[in-house]
């Protein structure tokens, strides 16, 4: 069984991939990949720093994603680039490692198509204001900027279209741990025995 999950940023999406690890899933998560991908002196990097310019290689010869995350998400040329050099290899990848019983945490598991590669869609949402809060506290990004990158995701009211369970995640992460659970204890998310 293959899940994917997905959602908008700060929306809570590790959080449920946390809690299903619990009941036999095993984590694939797409931003570790990308991470893997832009990792010191990969081909991804050089590009990425060709593009958008060799400052996005900080001293110890990692990417700023933060100074990418306010190029990228600019204009649809930037985008377009980004994922063309980063989002292919992150696919492949992710292809290689979805075995056996998984969650492909993917924030943009439905904007790139890649439905068909799983089992089951959980979509995860949360109010704008919510995810706008969490997001400025996680990343010590500027609100102007987490609404950069909102406006370039697909909107929640898309992605539930195609979802096999919507998780409404408004309230803390008590709520959100136990909704999760709830879930899985009845029935609507199976539950594997992990192995001994």
């Amino acid at each position: 069984m293959i899940i994917g999950l997905t959602g908008g940023i700060g929306s809570g999406k590790s959080t449920v991939a946390k809690v299903l690890e619990k009941y036999g899933y095993e984590t694939v998560d797409a931003d570790a990949i990308s991470r893997e991908v832009t990792e010191k002196g990969s081909p991804a990097l050089k590009e990425l720093a060709s593009y958008f310019g060799e400052d996005m290689i900080l001293e110890d010869g990692s990417l700023d994603r933060k100074l990418l995350r306010e190029r990228a998400f600019v204009n649809e040329e930037n985008k377009a680039f980004l994922e063309d050099t980063v989002t292919k290899r992150i696919i492949s990848i992710s292809k290689e490692r979805l075995k056996g019983n998984c969650v492909y945490d993917a924030p943009t598991l439905l904007e790139n198509g890649l439905q068909s590669m799983v089992d089951m869609i959980i979509v995860v949402t949360a109010r704008k204001d919510i995810r706008i809060k969490r997001v400025m506290n996680r990343d010590h990004i500027t609100r102007k900027q987490v609404l950069a990158i909102m406006d370039k995701q697909m909107p929640d009211k898309e992605k539930v279209k195609y979802a096999d369970i919507v998780i409404k995640n408004n309230g803390t992460l008590e709520e959100l741990k136990a909704r999760v659970t709830e879930l899985v204890l009845c029935g609507k998310i199976p539950y594997w025995e992990k192995d001994q």
